[in-house]
């Protein structure tokens, strides 16, 4: 995690270009202990955006795919501390997370699954759900916003804009960490909780009407639907 580190460095120098902040329930972030974070996710900066402004490390949760498409980038993000998700094994990446998490690191999540190509917010995948059933750990809620004003897809390089990264209060799911099938009603009321609270923290609409948090409705006998 060199890059992560020289990334904190070099912060105060990068910073003013967005005006980077923090805002909302600063005050409700654990100092130290394990945490799960998920947030909107609408341009390529906003791992980079969300680690400069967050207090803690954070591990981000990054697509396979894109993390073995080259050496570069295979070298790039072992070098900012990124974890490889595997959509085709989603209960390796549960188990993965969870050991991070019991040696009390910070894990980003986006949840949508990739980045929004209009700013809205998309339906969540179930995969916090089972993180978070597993492990007992809280999740906090954050809305980036100003990211997708600064970097949107059509855009090779980002516009000064200020960026600032809204904090929300922890939230735990209920009866967590279960060994067993997971209660629907808490499932859904915990998705749901995450889901809206992100929408308010980002200042952003659904892309789906019909959406309610999660892709699909988590029940006992559902395998995580990625990370």
């Amino acid at each position: 995690m060199w890059l992560y580190r020289v990334n904190q460095v070099l912060r105060p120098a990068i910073k003013p270009y967005w005006r980077l902040g923090l805002a909302g329930a600063i005050d409700r972030i654990p100092p130290d202990g394990p945490l799960v974070l998920v947030s909107n996710h609408s341009c390529y900066l906003d791992p980079w955006l969300i680690g400069m402004a967050f207090p803690r490390v954070v591990r981000f949760l990054i697509d396979q795919g894109w993390y073995e498409a080259s050496r570069f980038y295979t070298g790039l993000f072992h070098a900012f501390g990124a974890v490889p998700t595997c959509l085709k094994d989603p209960e390796a990446t549960v188990e993965a997370v969870c050991r991070l998490l019991a040696r009390g690191e910070v894990v980003g999540m986006f949840p949508e699954g990739s980045i929004s190509h209009d700013g809205r917010i998309r339906r969540f995948r179930s995969g916090v759900c089972y993180i978070a059933a597993r492990s007992g750990v809280p999740v906090l809620p954050l809305g980036v916003r100003g990211a997708f004003e600064s970097l949107p897809r059509h855009r090779r390089f980002p516009k000064p804009v200020k960026v600032t990264v809204h904090v929300g209060e922890p939230v735990w799911l209920e009866g967590a960490p279960y060994e067993g099938p997971l209660p629907e009603e808490a499932s859904r009321q915990f998705m749901d909780r995450i889901f809206q609270d992100v929408c308010r923290l980002s200042g952003r609409q659904t892309g789906d009407s019909r959406s309610q948090g999660v892709e699909g409705r988590v029940r006992g006998e559902d395998r995580p639907q990625g990370a």
